[in-house]
C-alpha cells in the first residue's frame, strides 16, 4: 500500500511537459503545493502506525519536518509564480492568496488530538475544496485556458 501512495505522489510530482516545452511557473506551482500536501499527508499516515506498532515514541516530530520542508519547498518557487503574473496585480494578489491558502493547508495536516478518522478526512476534504476555488479564481483573473 505504501508503494502505492509513494507511486501516486511520484506521478502528481512530475508534470506532464513535452520535451522542447518549457516548464511553466504556475503548472510547476500549483503541482507543487498539491505533491507537498500529499507528502506530508501520508507522511502523517506512516508516523501514527509508526506510533500505534511501537516503532515510534511521538509522531509530531516527523510531522512538523515535513510540513516546515514543505513549506520551505514552496517558497523557493512562489517568487518564479508570481513574476509570470507581475503584469495583472489582480492576478498576483489571487496568486498569493491561494499560496497563503496552501501554507494553511500544509499546516493543517496533522490531526487534533480529539479528532476521528472521519472527522480528519471531512477537514481535510474542506481545506482541499477550499483551496481549489481559491486557485479557480486565480486562473479567471490570471485569464488561464485549459
Amino acid at each position: 500500500m505504501k508503494k502505492y501512495w509513494f507511486a501516486v505522489a511520484l506521478t502528481l510530482a512530475q508534470p506532464a511537459v513535452h520535451a522542447e516545452e518549457k516548464s511553466d511557473p504556475l503548472d510547476t506551482f500549483r503541482l507543487q503545493t498539491q505533491f507537498q500536501t500529499l507528502m506530508c499527508r501520508m507522511e502523517t499516515h506512516t508516523a501514527i502506525l509508526e506510533v500505534q506498532l511501537g516503532k515510534l515514541d511521538d509522531a509530531v516530530p516527523p510531522m512538523r519536518i515535513c510540513i516546515k520542508k514543505a513549506k520551505a519547498e514552496l517558497k523557493n518557487i512562489y517568487p518564479a509564480a508570481l513574476k509570470a503574473v507581475a503584469k495583472k496585480p489582480a492576478a498576483a494578489k489571487l496568486l498569493k492568496d491561494y499560496y497563503a491558502s496552501s501554507l494553511t493547508v500544509l499546516e493543517g495536516v496533522a490531526p487534533n488530538t480529539s479528532e476521528t478518522k472521519q472527522g480528519y478526512a471531512v477537514r481535510q476534504d474542506a481545506a482541499d475544496a477550499k483551496n481549489r476555488e481559491v486557485w479557480n479564481r486565480f486562473e479567471i483573473e490570471a485569464g488561464i485556458q485549459d
